[in-house]
């Protein structure tokens, strides 16, 4: 499980590299993958509570989850952001460019957050 983790997540950080890269030909079949593995991710909560003492697994679980709910508003609040760092061509319309660097910015975090567990897997933390 915590190798497929890392493997799906590598495809996730693939798709939304496509995406930050503007290959817009593949533009359906990458936000179609970043969809799909998106899912997948919820393996993070089995791989958490495999780490504390089954009568902490619940407490654990609603902390990660309050984390996601908190973390997702913040990321989207950053993304709006950045991309309102350009000026609109448009009411409400703004340059490619804006929306490429915010999911640079995002990717870079992904890109880290990978990393670290990778990490944690290769020193032997087989708990993650």
């Amino acid at each position: 499980m915590l190798q497929s983790v890392a493997v799906l997540s590598l495809l996730f950080i693939a798709a939304l590299t496509g995406l930050v890269l503007q290959l817009t030909n593949l533009s359906l079949f990458l936000w179609a993958t970043m969809s799909f593995l998106t899912n997948p991710m919820t393996l993070a909560f089995l791989a958490l509570a495999r780490r504390f003492d089954s009568s902490m697994a619940a407490r654990v679980n609603t902390a990660l989850n309050a984390l996601m709910l908190i973390g997702s508003f913040l990321v989207q609040w950053l993304v709006g952001r950045v991309i309102a760092l350009w000026e609109p061509l448009a009411p409400g319309v703004y340059p490619a460019v804006a929306f490429q660097v915010s999911f640079g910015i995002v990717l870079g975090c992904v890109i880290l957050a990978w990393l670290w567990y990778v990490g944690s897997l290769a020193m032997g933390d087989r708990r993650v």
